[in-house]
C-alpha cells in the first residue's frame, strides 16, 4: 500500500507485509537484491489499517539522536528493536516503557519528531 511520498527524497513510502509483520519501506524494491531500501518495522500496537505517511516517516527516521549525555558528552539514540522501544548510549541499551514510543520522546526541546 502506498502511503505517500517522502518530502526529502521524493520516493514513495510503502506499507508492506513480510514474514515478521508489517513494515514501512522507502522506495520500491530494486531489481538488484544486494541493494536494500530503508525499512522500519511497523509497531505491533498500531493497526496496519490505520497506517499513515506521518507515522511511517517517523519510523523510517529511526534511530534518532535525542541529544548528548550531560556527563559523557556521547550521543543518546532512540529506536525500536525486537523487544520494543529502547535508548542507546555508549554501547548500552535500556528499554523504554511500552506506554512511551521513541517517536514521542522529547527531542531537542520538542514533544515529538
Amino acid at each position: 500500500m502506498i502511503l505517500g511520498s517522502d518530502p526529502a527524497t521524493g520516493l514513495e513510502v510503502l506499507l508492506l507485509k513480510g514474514p515478521y509483520g508489517f513494515y514501512a519501506q522507502l522506495g520500491q524494491t530494486p531489481q538488484d537484491k544486494s541493494v536494500k531500501p530503508k525499512r522500519a518495522a511497523w509497531p505491533k500496537n498500531l493497526p496496519a489499517a490505520s497506517a499513515d505517511l506521518d507515522t511511517a516517516l517517523k519510523l523510517l527516521a529511526l534511530p534518532r539522536q535525542l541529544g548528548l549525555h550531560p556527563e559523557t558528552g556521547k550521543p543518546i539514540e532512540a529506536s525500536i528493536g525486537r523487544f520494543g522501544p529502547y535508548l542507546k548510549h555508549d554501547g548500552m541499551f535500556k528499554s523504554i516503557p511500552k506506554a512511551e514510543t521513541c517517536t514521542t520522546l522529547p527531542w531537542r526541546g520538542q514533544s515529538s519528531c
